[in-house]
């Protein structure tokens, strides 16, 4: 068993490695030493999730791991997460910590509003008291506005009327707050308007699936969806027949993510630059191929002697020249 010195030495080196431990039951006294807890969510705040219930308590622990990694107030006990002064310090980085906060504390205005500052989405976990306070809720969307995107229909459209917004500045508040839900619901007009689009999938940029066919078919808004691309589903997936056909367009996004090969055309799946490009950042690419590519045993045998992992997704007849070679090599 390692010493606490090596224990120590080996979790600065390697912070997010404290959860190893748990899985020796020799080693559980680890998570109850506040020495080598407070060292290790010093180095990685996460490692808040895996100390004792009694160092979860720890107000000195608690705050030093916040200070290291907002988002582990979740981790705190219940105590200190009704604590005014830890939830203070995790929203001031990071607003919606305050879904993790006290019931009495998301009542808090104070705090929701020094919420709001960082994040429009914590007002979604303010108290019910408070998100049916219009009078709460305009003073919100005065100090931000996104907030529109989530606040109650019967409040939004008093509180747009006091602000003076139109129903298009009403609109790109959604779509900039909550992208996904906005411009899904939103009309058709709005969903062909270019400023709405481009504001949604400059957030997320798998929202290009809601946007007109005629904006769908725009480069421009494609190139922009591309850059902040998730890699959940590449927005090539929702592109134009036209632009999943334009080299340009589809190496932008092979060479982000090089799984969107899988939505080009069949044209540009025969394409070897193309291919190369895309598995440069995903080897897995190779299994969106042409059935030529596929059983292209040169391109293969490149492949193959960079990851070996392309056996997978060569053809049968590819596949067996290169185990037949790899088996020749190694007797």
């Amino acid at each position: 068993m390692m010493t606490r010195p090596q224990i120590i030495e080996a979790i600065i080196k390697s912070p997010k490695s404290l959860f190893l431990y748990k899985r020796e039951i020799d080693s559980r006294w680890i998570f109850d030493d506040h020495e080598i807890i407070t060292i290790a969510v010093k180095e990685h705040g996460g490692n808040l999730e895996y100390a004792s219930k009694q160092l979860q308590n720890d107000r000195k622990i608690v705050q030093i791991a916040i200070e290291s990694n907002p988002y582990v107030l979740e981790y705190a006990s219940e105590r200190l997460r009704d604590d005014h002064l830890i939830v203070s310090l995790a929203i001031e980085q990071w607003g919606g910590a305050l879904e993790h906060a006290s019931e009495k504390l998301k009542g808090d205005q104070e705090l929701v509003i020094r919420a709001l500052r960082t994040d429009a989405y914590a007002f979604s976990f303010a108290s019910k008291g408070l998100k049916e306070d219009h009078d709460f809720a305009l003073s919100a969307a005065t100090i931000n506005p996104l907030i529109i995107g989530f606040v109650a229909p019967e409040l939004k459209e008093k509180i747009c009327d006091t602000l003076g917004l139109s129903d298009k500045e009403i609109c790109l508040l959604q779509v900039k707050s909550n992208p996904d839900v906005a411009l899904r619901n939103a009309t058709e007009s709005y969903q062909d308007d270019f400023e709405i689009v481009m504001a949604a999938i400059s957030q997320q940029g798998d929202t290009l699936e809601y946007a007109s066919s005629r904006l769908q078919d725009d480069f421009e808004l494609l190139a922009a969806a591309i850059d902040t691309d998730n890699y959940a589903h590449s927005p090539l997936k929702y592109a134009s027949a036209r632009l999943q056909d334009n080299k340009l367009a589809v190496t932008l996004a092979v060479e982000k993510n090089g799984h969107a090969l899988e939505f080009a055309s069949e044209r540009l799946k025969n394409d070897k630059d193309l291919l190369s490009r895309a598995m440069v950042t995903s080897v897995h690419a190779y299994q969106y191929a042409s059935k030529t590519l596929r059983d292209d045993q040169e391109f293969a045998m490149k492949a193959y002697a960079i990851d070996t992992v392309v056996l997978n997704y060569v053809s049968d007849r590819v596949n067996s020249i290169l185990v037949d070679l790899s088996n020749s090599q190694s007797t």
